[in-house]
């Protein structure tokens, strides 16, 4: 099954990109945008994983229409 949540990523000079997920809170980083986004995968892919083992409901995802000032929405995708 197919699982997606939209995360915000945000340009830094110093840190590269970092990037939060408005639905679990917390997040990461990455020194390119290309490793950005494969880190937040990663992290999806651990928070769906323990919210699985836990027996923990994940919840519904935030709507991508919301407007973002200092970044832009993606949705990532994992399969579960």
């Amino acid at each position: 099954m197919l699982i997606s949540y939209p995360a915000i990523f945000h340009e830094d000079s110093q840190l590269g990109y970092w990037v939060e997920f408005p639905d679990f809170g917390g997040g990461t980083e990455g020194d390119s945008l290309a490793e950005a986004m494969g880190n937040a995968r990663e992290m999806l892919e651990g928070i769906v994983e323990v919210y699985g083992e836990n027996n923990i409901p994940l919840p519904k995802a935030s709507n991508l229409s919301e407007v973002v000032v200092d970044g832009f929405m993606k949705r990532i995708e994992v399969d579960f």
